[in-house]
C-alpha cells in the first residue's frame, strides 16, 4: 500500500473517531428543529464512510438488530402520526440519538481520550441540566430544610424573563429520569478516585488531576438536584442501584449476597403486606388516592395504554401523541382532560403504545442485552479500574430501569441524546474488555 493511501486511511480513521462531536454540535438545532433534517442527513455520511473503510455500515454492537428495528419503527411514525407537527420533535431527537450512538460507539472504542471526552460531555450535559433546573423549575422539596436551602433560587427565578422560564421548563420527574443517566455513575466514579488514585492517574495524569476536583464538585450538585425532584421512582432506583454498586466496588465477593438480601427483603415485605390489614390500610391511604402521580392514576393510565396497544398493535398511535389520543379515544376519569402533560408511566409501555409492538420488543431486547453485557463485563478478568467503571455505568442503567417501571422518559425527549451516550459508553467498554473489533 502506498504512503498516500496509508495517509488517507489514517485521516479517514481520525475523522470517523471524532465524528460523534458533529452530532453533539447539532443537538441545539435538533431540539429547536432548525435545519434539523439537513444536518442529520449530513451526519449520516458517517455510515458510507465507515463502510468504505471497514466494509460494514455499522460498528460492532450486540444490540444492532433491535436498534435497527427501533429505528425503522421511529421512521414509520412519520406516516402513522395524525399530526406530524406533534411528532416531529420526538422523531428527530430519536434519530439524532441513535446516529450519535453509532458514531460515539466507534469513537469511544478507539482511544481512552475519546472515551474520556465523551464522559466529560455527558457530565457537562447533566450539570447544565441540574443548574438550569435548580433556577427555573418550580420545586416542591420533600423536606422543610430543603425548602429553606432553595429559597434564594426562587428569588432568582422570579427575576428571569418569562420566555426563559418557558424554554427551560422541565417536569421534575423528567429531570429525575434524565439525571439518572449519569448521576449514579458520577457518584461511583467519585468513589473510584479515592480507591484507585494511582491507577487512574496512570491512565492520563493531566486529565486525572484536572477532572477529579470538578467531578467531586458536580456530584453533590447532581445528587442534590435529584433529591429536589421528589421522584419516588428515582429514589427507589438510587436506593437499590448505589448500594449494589458500592458493594461491588469495595466488596466484590459479597455483591450476590446483597442482591439476595434485597430480593429477600422485597419478598418479605410483600408477605408482610399480604398478612397485615393495618399495612394494607396504610398503603391504601398513601398510594391508592386519586391525586396525580398516585398508584391509582397510574393503574388507570396503564389500563388505557394497554387498550391503545391492542387497538394499534403494529404501528402504535404515533410518536409523542399519547396525551391527545388518550384523552380523545380513551377518556380518563381521574385526570383532567385539560392536562396535556401525561404519559404511560412505564418505559416499555410508552415505547410500545407510541411506536408499535415491534418497537416495544426492540426496546425490551436492548434493555435485556445491555444487562447481559454489563454482567459479562463483570465476569471477565480485567484491571480493577475497568471493572469499577463498568460498575459505575451499571449503577446508572439499573437505577434508570427501576425508574422506568413506574415512570417514563421519552426516548425522543429533548435530553434523550444523553441516554444514547450512556448506552454507547457501556458497549464501547464491552468492546474494549472483550477485544471486539470496533468495525
Amino acid at each position: 500500500m502506498s504512503t498516500g493511501q496509508n495517509r488517507f486511511n489514517a485521516t479517514l480513521d481520525y475523522i470517523l473517531e471524532w465524528w460523534w462531536l458533529y452530532f453533539i454540535a447539532i443537538t441545539p438545532f435538533v431540539i429547536t428543529q432548525t435545519f434539523a433534517v439537513t444536518l442529520l442527513a449530513l451526519g449520516c455520511l458517517f455510515f458510507p464512510l465507515h463502510w468504505w473503510k471497514s466494509g460494514y455500515l455499522f460498528p460492532a454492537a450486540p444490540i444492532k438488530i433491535p436498534l435497527h428495528i427501533l429505528t425503522l419503527s421511529v421512521m414509520m411514525s412519520i406516516w402513522v402520526t395524525f399530526d406530524l407537527a406533534i411528532s416531529a420533535q420526538s422523531i428527530l431527537a430519536t434519530l439524532h440519538g441513535i446516529t450519535l450512538f453509532w458514531a460515539l460507539l466507534y469513537g469511544m472504542s478507539s482511544t481512552s481520550l475519546n472515551y474520556a471526552s465523551a464522559l466529560i460531555i455527558l457530565a457537562t450535559g447533566q450539570t447544565a441540566l441540574a443548574l438550569v433546573s435548580l433556577i427555573s423549575a418550580p420545586w416542591t422539596p420533600p423536606h422543610p430544610v430543603l425548602t429553606q436551602l432553595i429559597t434564594p433560587l426562587a428569588t432568582i427565578r422570579a427575576m428571569l424573563p418569562s420566555q426563559i422560564i418557558e424554554l427551560t421548563r422541565f417536569n421534575p420527574n423528567r429531570i429525575a429520569g434524565t439525571l439518572l443517566w449519569f448521576t449514579p455513575t458520577a457518584a461511583i466514579i467519585s468513589l473510584m478516585i479515592f480507591k484507585y488514585p494511582r491507577q487512574l492517574a496512570a491512565q492520563n495524569k493531566t486529565l486525572f488531576y484536572l477532572l477529579s476536583p470538578i467531578l467531586l464538585l458536580i456530584t453533590p450538585l447532581l445528587l442534590f438536584t435529584l433529591l429536589l425532584t421528589n421522584s419516588r421512582g428515582a429514589y427507589l432506583g438510587i436506593l437499590i442501584a448505589i448500594p449494589i454498586a458500592i458493594t461491588q466496588l469495595f466488596f466484590p465477593h459479597h455483591t450476590r449476597n446483597l442482591i439476595r438480601l434485597i430480593g429477600g427483603s422485597v419478598i418479605t415485605g410483600a408477605i408482610a403486606i399480604a398478612l397485615s390489614p393495618q399495612l394494607q390500610t396504610s398503603i391504601s391511604n398513601n398510594l391508592l388516592t386519586n391525586e396525580s402521580g398516585s398508584l391509582t392514576t397510574r393503574l388507570e393510565l396503564w389500563s388505557r395504554t394497554i387498550g391503545a396497544i391492542q387497538d394499534f398493535p403494529l404501528t402504535g398511535i404515533g410518536f409523542n401523541t399519547f396525551p391527545q389520543v388518550i384523552h380523545t379515544l380513551y377518556p380518563l376519569f381521574l385526570i383532567s382532560p385539560t392536562k396535556i402533560e401525561i404519559h404511560a408511566h412505564n418505559e416499555l409501555l410508552s415505547t410500545t403504545v407510541e411506536l408499535g409492538i415491534f418497537a416495544g420488543i426492540a426496546y425490551f431486547a436492548i434493555s435485556i442485552l445491555t444487562f447481559v453485557i454489563l454482567y459479562k463485563n463483570e465476569e471477565k478478568s480485567q484491571p480493577a479500574v475497568v471493572s469499577a467503571l463498568n460498575t459505575a455505568l451499571s449503577c446508572s442503567f439499573i437505577a434508570f430501569t427501576i425508574f422506568g417501571l413506574t415512570d417514563s422518559l421519552a426516548i425522543g425527549g429533548r435530553t434523550s441524546f444523553l441516554f444514547w451516550m450512556l448506552l454507547a459508553a457501556i458497549f464501547a467498554l464491552h468492546n474494549h474488555i472483550s477485544g471486539t473489533n470496533r468495525q
